[in-house]
Parts: structure tokens; sequence; C-alpha cells
């Protein structure tokens, strides 16, 4: 009953938010209207905050609905508070140029779909989502996950030895900005470091399920001495390549990874203070890694490492101040939506093109082969992004300006409604019923927390692309197992 009213809440902000954006929404740039919606949103965001959630869920930060939405508040509405607190003096963000008269308009889809997120996240909670309960002999299983993982561990092995027989060694010395931009890097290169991420993801998913079915209990010692030395030797040489090269996406990922398989194999919550503490680190480690990658990379590594510290620095000392400083970089992105929304205002959008290309990337190859043999042009929200703003580098996309490009205005709202209700039913899975559930759904529930954090910045499809990569690499790794899988 108590999420009923929360709910209902939540749903007169909604209409009040909608009734503001028809009568009121100005034509122009307006202070006071950027300031009148922020107050919505941080009505709606309280309500959300104080909704009613399951014993296993409560106290814990460490779930998708968290981590995604508090990165989406940040990229989507940092600079608008800071803007708003008069910490900023302008939305430019190093855009040639930027229609301030479009912000009215990108500040209110956002709010939109930040509290239509709210409202489907809350609304699945109303009902306990329902799970499959196997059948299992346990003894046969667990050994068949004893040699899944060994399997997995030689996709992971000829991944990273393919990763870098495809990648060039400038790339490691300071060159991943400039081989990124001008598209320099093979094709081998992007997908053996993909699969490589998803060969970990099916070696964590297989350990949780032997973790649990065992009925393990570990301290994180324990827990890292059962993955064992030559997963964590596989994956700490592939996290220092890309912690030299500046690529920092993979090292946030499979660290999320590695904390997921722990936390979730012991059912243990991640206390605030706890997330507090490895958000500003993180945040801190991103913007170092961030001029890591712009330092001569022929200079030693911790000469390289120095440099990089005393340039970040000397930026703070020109930067304009933040009521997040730390996470400014991942807030930067506020910029290739405006581009979004100043294109859509004179152009239409691709209508589920760029979903169709991240569908079609499951099969590896097979997006080379559309292109060549149609006149269809698969592309991407961030390559739009980058050709509409005139930039000779990537300029990257938010998750709601891909929505938006697809979908339009309405078809964004109502994503992100559903979108929240799926993240809800994902948390419930992983921290109350994570072994009696199918071998999709556990996938698709650890793939979202550990992309969470970058999921503002990304698509909601490509994690779909990847369940099926991840579903493969499991079920050959059991196929070449000597014992019968139960999946």
């Amino acid at each position: 009953m108590y999420n009923v009213i929360v709910l209902i809440a939540q749903l007169i902000v909604f209409i009040c938010l909608v009734s503001v954006y028809l009568i009121g929404m100005p034509a122009y740039f307006s202070y006071t209207y950027i300031v009148v919606i922020l107050i919505i949103l941080g009505i709606s965001l309280i309500l959300f905050s104080i909704r009613k959630l399951p014993p296993s869920l409560k106290g814990n930060y460490l779930t998708s609905t968290f981590l995604f939405s508090l990165s989406f508040l940040i990229v989507h509405f940092q600079f608008y508070l800071d803007y708003a607190l008069g910490l900023r003096q302008d939305l430019n963000l190093g855009m040639i140029y930027l229609n301030y008269d479009i912000v009215p308009k990108a500040i209110s889809l956002a709010a939109l779909s930040a509290i239509a997120f709210f409202i489907g996240s809350t609304f699945a909670l109303l009902s306990p989502p329902k799970s499959r309960k196997f059948d299992i002999d346990f003894d046969v299983d667990i050994g068949n996950e004893i040699q899944s993982l060994r399997i997995i561990k030689l996709i992971m092995a000829f991944m990273l030895a393919l990763y870098f027989y495809g990648t060039p060694l400038y790339y490691f010395q300071g060159g991943y900005n400039e081989l990124m931009n001008n598209g320099s890097l093979s094709y081998i290169h992007y997908k053996s470091a993909h699969i490589f991420y998803l060969s970990i993801a099916a070696y964590i998913i297989c350990m949780i399920n032997m973790i649990l079915k065992k009925k393990m209990k570990l301290n994180i010692s324990q827990y890292f001495r059962i993955i064992g030395p030559t997963a964590l030797t596989i994956i700490g040489i592939y996290l220092c390549s890309c912690l030299i090269a500046g690529n920092r996406r993979p090292l946030i990922a499979i660290l999320t990874l590695l904390a997921c398989g722990y936390y979730i194999s012991q059912v243990k919550k991640l206390k605030l203070k706890n997330m507090v503490v490895i958000i500003l680190v993180a945040a801190s480690a991103l913007q170092l890694t961030s001029f890591l990658r712009l330092v001569d990379g022929h200079r030693s590594l911790s000469e390289r490492i120095e440099l990089a510290i005393n340039n970040k620095a000397e930026s703070a000392n020109y930067t304009e101040p933040s009521i997040l400083p730390f996470t400014t970089e991942l807030a930067n992105s506020l910029r290739a939506y405006h581009s979004t929304v100043m294109h859509m205002e004179e152009n239409k959008g691709v209508f589920g093109l760029s979903t169709v290309g991240y569908l079609i990337s499951i099969i590896p190859g097979l997006g080379l082969l559309v292109e060549s043999m149609t006149s269809i042009k698969l592309t991407t929200s961030s390559l739009l992004i980058t050709e509409w703003m005139g930039a000779d580098h990537g300029m990257g996309t938010t998750v709601l300006a891909d929505v938006y490009i697809d979908y339009g205005f309405i078809g964004s709202i109502i994503i992100f409604l559903l979108f929240g209700a799926l993240l809800s039913r994902l948390d419930a899975v992983t921290y109350e019923r994570y072994l009696n559930n199918n071998l999709l759904v556990q996938i698709l529930a650890l793939l979202y927390i550990s992309n969470a954090v970058f999921l503002a910045r990304s698509s909601i499809m490509q994690v779909f692309a990847d369940i099926v990569l991840i579903y493969v690499i499991i079920k050959i790794s059991k196929i070449l197992s000597p014992k019968r899988s139960v999946y």
C-alpha cells in the first residue's frame, strides 16, 4: 500500500511536469524555467528515494537501478544544476555553437524521462517477480561448472593474445585518442577486446552459480582464490594494458563485474558509505586516466602518471567550479545530448536504425556483410552526433540521445518507463533468487549492473546484443565440458 501511495504521488508530479511543458515552456532560453524543472525533478527524486524496497535491496547500493539513476542524473542534469546555482556561466561545454533556445525542451525531455524511469521502477515493486525453480543434480552440475570455467579461461587467454596481436604499439604509447579518432584500430582489436570482456562476464556467471550451489561463505581474499591465479593474471594483464593506454571503460566494467561476482554470490549488500568512497576513488581515477592518455607515451609509466597528475591539478585552476567536480568528465556528455536535440528540431530521426545496428552486431561481421550487400548504412548515435557537431574526434552520446534519435519525444518517455520496470525486476532477481532463474536472465542481470555507470553515455540496446554472445560462450564451454549441462 505504501508504494502505491508513492506511485500515485509520482504520477501527480509527472502530470504537473507535463502541464508545465505543454503550457509554460518558453520558446527561448529561460533561467527560471530551468530552476522550475529542477525543483519538480527534485520532488520526484525524493519520492523515488523513499519507496519501500524488499529486504535484499534495502540499503544495497550495488544495484543497476541505483547506479543507472545516479549516472543518468549526472550526465543530464549536473551542469544544469551548476548553472542554476551560479557555479557555471554558460552551458556551451566546448560546442562550436549551441542554440540556447533548445535548452527548455532538452531539460524537459530529460526530466520527463527520468520521472518515467522512477515510475516504472516503483510500479515493478508492487508485485514480486516470479522465478523458475530448477530440479538440479548439484553434484553433477558443480563439476560441470568447474569444467566450464576451465574452457572459458582458454577463451579468455586466446582473446587476450588476439587483442595484443591486433593492437599497434603506439596505442599503448599515448596514441589512444589519435587511433580512436581516425579509425586506425583494426576490427580484430575491437572484436577481440569485446569478446574478452564478454568471456569474463561468462566466467563470473558460472562462478556465481558454482558458489551459490555449494553455499560457500567467502571473504574477499577467499573469493579471489576461487577465481584462480590463472584467470586473475589474464584479467590483470588486460587491465594494465587499458590503464597504460588510457582506456577507461574496460577498467570500470571489469572491476564492477568482479565486485558483482562477490556480492551476488555472497548475497551481501554494498553500504552507502562504501559506495561513496568507491565512487570518489573511481571518479578521480577516471579523470587521471583521461589525462594519462594525453601524455607522451614514449616516457616511462611513472613519468606519464606524474605528468598526468600535474596536468590534472593545473586544469582545476581554469575549469569552472561544479557541485560535483569529480564527475564533470561524465557530465560533459550533455553537449552530445544538446547536439541531438538541436538536430532533431529540424530533421527526422533514424527510426530505429541505430537499434538495428546493435542487434546485427550480435553476429560478428554481419554488419559489414549487410552494408556490402545492401544500400543500408548502419550507424550509431555516437557517430551521428560526431557528424552533426562537425568534430574531428568522437563526441560520444548519451542514453537519452540514443533513444530520442531512434524513437522521438514520446517514444523516449515510454522506453524509460519500461526500462525502469526492467531494472527494478532485475535487481530483485540478482539478490533474491539469482540461482533460480534461467541463464539469459542471469546474464541480463549481471550485464546491466556492470554497465550501469557507463550506460548513461551509451545505449540500452548494446547490452541486449551482448547477452546472446555471452550465452553462446557459456553454451560452448558446457558442450566442450565432459559432463552434461543442466541449462
